[in-house]
């Protein structure tokens, strides 16, 4: 799903980095159900509205009568700034570490400078869109925003803009493929999650014969490839070691359906392998190709870090009950079966 965030629902998760409701929206991107589109316009707004609360907060130390006041109660002195100095401080500190915030979702991020001014001026004349009725002024920053966004909804991905801006539901209605929800909370519902995420550590570790028994099932389906000997050919012999991190579960809106846990897994494997001796071949005098001489044959160890995802079914409580499927990402994979001694012939 591509999704819109408006700047007032950012500023509500908290300030840079964000809170833990901005966390699940990076872990919605992350298990790749979300794809984030925004504008520099918006990353200005979130930005300048910070900067703006803690200036409210600090502005009177740019005043001299403050610092004077300070020292001679306190013994305190203060950097001799004025308040043009406090405010472009805070404000690129601000716009940085929004630009984290947004870089950690992964976004997409439109310019403003792509829309032509007439074309937001023509809806201000004739009084539509984000400036019919009472609209005022003000509404120029959302009317750029929403030209930006407008061409980024298609039949085949739609663009979900969540946002409880209301001024954004009658220019919504006019275009096609654009869907509005209300919070981060009802995307996650639009997506059958809630954003309470489940505690499964007990379980998983209760679970890990298991887990075993499915990874190794998954196995049969996996492909390997050398990707430093050429024509070799690997077979996965057995299952040594598995680790699970960076873990995010999501929990059913529905009962009856499955708890979601997607994360990384290192698997790590005894192989077997075939390739021919390329290190004690010969040039073939008539066309001048290396020629192998004879086969080698080996075992070793190997380790596989892939994404996963994995479906647990609920009991009546909507507690973890077992674990109904697991799957990888891939199933191909280019590993490396020797070591690098620099020989050329690969």
């Amino acid at each position: 799903m591509k999704v819109f965030i408006d700047a007032n629902l950012i500023i509500q998760t908290g300030k840079p980095p964000g809170g833990p409701l901005f966390s699940r929206v990076i872990d919605l991107v992350n298990a790749g159900y979300v794809t984030v589109v925004t504008t520099d316009l918006t990353i200005s707004e979130v930005a300048k509205k910070h900067t703006l609360n803690d200036f409210e907060v600090v502005k009177e130390v740019g005043r001299p009568h403050f610092r004077k006041l300070l020292h001679e109660l306190f013994n305190v002195d203060l950097p001799d700034f004025g308040k043009d100095d406090i405010r472009e401080m805070l404000s690129k500190k601000y716009l940085a570490e929004t630009e984290k915030m947004f870089a950690a979702l992964k976004a997409k991020i439109l310019t403003i400078d792509d829309i032509k001014p007439s074309v937001v001026f023509n809806s201000y004349s004739a009084a539509k869109g984000f400036f019919a009725g009472e609209s005022k002024r003000d509404q120029f920053p959302d009317a750029f925003i929403f030209e930006c966004l407008k061409a980024e909804g298609t039949a085949e991905s739609p663009l979900t803009l969540v946002t409880d801006d209301r001024d954004f539901t009658a220019p919504s209605r006019e275009i096609e493929h654009l869907v509005i929800v209300k919070s981060i909370p009802d995307l996650f519902k639009k997506l059958g999650f809630e954003v309470e995420a489940p505690d499964l550590n007990e379980f998983l570790e209760a679970q890990a014969a298991d887990l075993r028994s499915k990874i190794e099932a998954d196995l049969d389906g996996w492909e390997l490839g050398a990707s430093d000997i050429v024509d070799a050919d690997i077979d996965i012999e057995k299952l040594d070691a598995f680790d699970l991190s960076d873990l995010t579960v999501f929990k059913p809106v529905d009962r009856e359906d499955f708890i979601l846990l997607t994360g990384t897994a290192s698997v790590t494997l005894s192989v077997t392998y075939r390739h021919p001796d390329w290190e004690n071949g010969y040039r073939d005098p008539d066309d001048r190709s290396w020629m192998p001489y004879g086969t080698v044959e080996g075992e070793t160890t190997i380790t596989i870090i892939e994404k996963f995802s994995m479906a647990i079914e609920p009991d009546e409580d909507g507690k973890p009950l077992a674990i109904n499927e697991l799957s990888f990402r891939n199933s191909f994979f280019h590993v490396d079966i020797q070591p690098d001694d620099g020989w050329p012939y690969k």
